[in-house]
């Protein structure tokens, strides 16, 4: 496709609202005016341009049509094509002279391998490959009938360079046109649904004759400012022409050429660098030295007899303004700035401007703006947290005796900063939820920072790592929940993606957010403590027990949320183990304690932590006392005569036998209870007692017992205990019986009771037992 030329034909301009993409237009109507009558020149209203006040073009032009800017006649062709009962297209008034057939397919081109239901009379050549019109040569547009269903009608929009200028099916490019290309828009309108289907078809580059090798060029030609040239049915004097120049102190003015119809008028607006200039709906606007080399545009809007027809669009009538009594440009080097955080400005922090490769004597002023507004003057400026978001520019004048002063504008994007992050969370038990809250702000006067969160977990003991994904912000803050964290300390990083900055020029020259924030990414940290479950142990407040007997231990763990600690451990008050053993499914804790001493014993209770529960103890006390409980009612078990027989702190051995290996056996001296100590039964189930006999012990009969703890089993031995003397006292009708034997060098461990004093003499005790009375005289002294 050829080159589709400058910028400066009508163009749809952006609004506050809505941008004008398209309009269908009415096919022109061609005003005549004869050859002796001029145009009228009275001047109208302000603004309002009248048609008669427009000067005839010259002989050999033919205006240009804009958009919009024509009004139909009654002798137009009509703007749409109509099938009839067999699906074909009736034949167009014009068809003939074309000498096409009424389908269209052996003289014009048709773009149906493009997905085109249409056909183009008068094209020179393929559209695709260098095609080409002729200026003056009639166009005709023709649909595909076979492609739509019965009864469908046709719209047709002719354009040139993008602009439409013409609807119908026929349209005559004109010579002010050359190098411009031509298209045409079809869409149908069906009888039962809504229009589409249609679509654009390139038709050809503009051109004077019927050869390939003439044109008029890329450009429109330059022509004298003061003759002026004519686009788009407007003249426009005081440029040389859309790609040319104005001067700084003459006047530009922009007025109809005769093609439009009887009452239509305009009003225009005139810019520089898209800022407004000038007076409105004033015709004629003169550059300043303020516009030089500026780029200069004409907005046009329509009406007929008062009625808006469209607009405004834009003429471009300048690309550069001189001042031809200017001095010299001035050799420019360049200007930078230091300070910037990634490439951008950073509120709090302070920019540097630095000139190099300027020539000696050049002065500089700097002037920081913020969207366009003055914030600082000088060589340092620090951006402000009002101004986050917003876009800074630095521009700097460079100044020297016989130049013309120069501005270099650099554009130093949107002031940014990056926001603190705060993370906060609550100590939690093990399978509750983390609940960790996350906020993001920036310095104090600045926006509310958007964007998203992420967060991630690191276990601080173990190196486990959780990443949780992210969440978009809610006024600056966001809140987590994790679940499923593991006993301990969690290290936590948040870190802030900010939302991506959308940036839109505005009309003042400077980049404006149209979404996203001023705000750089940043981390926040914290931790969580996630603590194990404490269990509750349930005991007895104390068990009591038999001398010489095991005690049952019932008791009992429980856990809220977590899992059961998996054993249990009995301690003396020492610290020393005395028991221990699995917990049960159902937190149960059963076991045997040991045999004890006769008395209270204060024990412990414990379990150990787990992964979801911490270590917990319990105390309960244990109490010892009294003589087992006896299997029977008569003895179970043989009770020997002691080896020997002492006074008061003397010792006197007891041998039991018949008891249980391993169990404990007490020994007592009734008959008030006085206890005399425990042995363990050997792998025998003999039990030995080194006894002692206490000082507070009545004279007279007695009967020493020795019980089992463990199986119940009892033997006893009656005894006499006499006031002693140093002479033996017989005892009548005595009975020897054989003490049992004890094997040599069976000797057990054994207790005695050492309760009460002892006296300075000594004691004569009678034994009785099996029919034998032995009297002991010889004491043996305590070591």
């Amino acid at each position: 496709m050829a080159d589709t030329g400058d910028a400066s034909e009508v163009v749809a301009v952006e609004t506050a609202s809505t941008t004008t993409t398209e309009t269908v237009v009415e096919e022109p109507v061609v005003v005549e005016q004869p050859a002796d009558e001029a145009p009228a020149t009275d001047a109208e209203t302000v603004g309002e341009v009248p048609v008669e006040q427009a000067a005839a073009p010259a002989a050999d032009e033919t205006p240009d049509v804009p958009s919009e800017q024509a009004e139909p006649s009654a002798e137009a062709p009509a703007t749409e094509t109509t099938l009839d009962a067999a699906g074909q297209a009736e034949p167009a008034p014009r068809l003939a002279a074309l000498g096409a057939t009424t389908d269209g397919q052996e003289t014009g081109y048709s773009y149906e391998d493009y997905g085109v239901g249409l056909t183009v009379h008068g094209i020179v050549g393929d559209p695709w490959d260098d095609g080409y019109v002729v200026a003056g040569t009639e166009l005709y547009a023709e649909a595909r009938a076979d492609w739509y269903p019965e009864g469908t009608t046709f719209s047709y929009l002719w354009l040139v360079d993008g602009i439409p200028v013409q609807s119908g099916q026929y349209f005559t490019p004109s010579a002010g046109d050359v190098d411009r290309f031509v298209e045409v828009e079809v869409e149908p309108h069906f009888v039962d649904e809504n229009s589409g289907g249609g679509g654009f078809a390139p038709v050809g580059q503009i051109r004077l004759a019927d050869d390939p090798d003439q044109g008029g060029g890329d450009t429109p030609p330059v022509v004298s400012p003061d003759q002026g040239w004519t686009h788009a049915g407007m003249i426009i004097t005081g440029t040389t022409g859309p790609s040319g120049t104005a001067e700084v102190g003459k006047p530009i003015t922009v007025i109809p050429d005769s093609s439009w119809a009887p009452g239509t008028t305009f009003k225009t607006w005139w810019s520089v660098n898209s800022n407004s200039v000038g007076d409105p709906f004033v015709p004629s606007y003169t550059p300043t030295a303020q516009d030089v080399h500026g780029v200069i545009n004409v907005y046009v809007e329509r009406f007929v007899d008062g009625i808006f027809q469209g607009g405004p669009y834009y003429l471009t009538v300048a690309t550069d303004v001189v001042d031809p009594d200017a001095l010299p440009a001035l050799p420019q080097g360049t200007v930078s700035v230091s300070g910037r955080v990634d490439s951008l400005p950073t509120s709090g922090t302070a920019l540097t401007a630095s000139t190099t490769g300027w020539p000696v004597g050049t002065t500089f002023t700097h002037r920081w703006e913020v969207q366009g507004d003055v914030r600082g003057e000088g060589g340092t400026f620090t951006p402000a947290a009002a101004d986050l978001g917003r876009y800074l520019t630095l521009v700097t004048t460079a100044s020297l005796e016989g130049y013309e002063s120069a501005e270099d504008r650099q554009h130093l994007g949107v002031i940014t900063a990056t926001p603190t992050v705060t993370v906060a969370a609550k100590t939690v038990m093990v399978r509750e939820d983390a609940k960790i809250s996350v906020k993001v702000f920036g310095p104090d006067g600045g926006p509310t920072p958007n964007g998203t969160l992420g967060l991630t977990l690191t276990a601080r003991d173990g190196g486990a790592v959780r990443t949780v994904e992210s969440v978009s912000l809610v006024e600056g803050a966001a809140t987590f929940r994790v679940p499923g964290l593991a006993a301990g300390v969690w290290d936590i990083k948040a870190t802030y993606q900010p939302k991506q900055v959308i940036w839109a020029f505005g009309a003042s020259a400077s980049f404006v957010p149209k979404e996203g924030g001023p705000y750089l990414a940043a981390e926040g940290r914290g931790s969580v403590s996630v603590e194990k479950v404490a269990p509750v142990l349930t005991t007895p407040a104390s068990i009591s027990t038999f001398v010489a007997t095991r005690a049952v231990l019932q008791a009992s763990v429980a856990v809220s949320g977590a899992t059961l600690p998996g054993a249990w451990t009995l301690r003396a008050a020492d610290g020393s183990v005395l028991a221990s053993g699995p917990v049960g499914g159902d937190g149960k804790i059963n076991g045997t304690i040991p045999v004890l001493s006769p008395g209270t014993h204060r024990l412990v209770l414990e379990v150990a932590a787990g992964k979801e529960t911490a270590a917990a103890s319990r105390a309960f006390d244990v109490v010892v006392a009294g003589e087992p409980a006896q299997l029977g009612g008569t003895p179970t078990a043989v009770l020997d005569s002691p080896k020997s027989a002492t006074s008061v702190g003397q010792e006197m051995e007891l041998v039991a036998e018949g008891f249980e290996p391993g169990e404990v056996v007490a020994f007592y001296l009734h008959s008030d209870p006085v206890f005399l100590g425990t042995a363990v039964a050997d792998a025998n189930g003999v039990a030995r007692l080194m006894a002692f006999i206490p000082a507070d012990v009545p004279v007279g009969s007695h009967t020493v017992m020795a019980t089992g703890g463990t199986s119940g089993r009892w033997a006893a031995l009656p005894v006499t205990l006499a006031v002693p003397s140093d002479t033996a006292v017989p005892v009548a009708a005595p009975v020897a019986v054989s003490p049992a034997a004890v094997p040599a060098g069976d000797e057990l461990a054994v207790t005695g009771s050492q309760s009460g004093l002892l006296f300075a003499g000594s004691w004569l005790m009678l034994l009785v037992g099996g029919g034998l009375v032995l009297v002991a005289r010889k004491v043996r002294a305590l070591r």
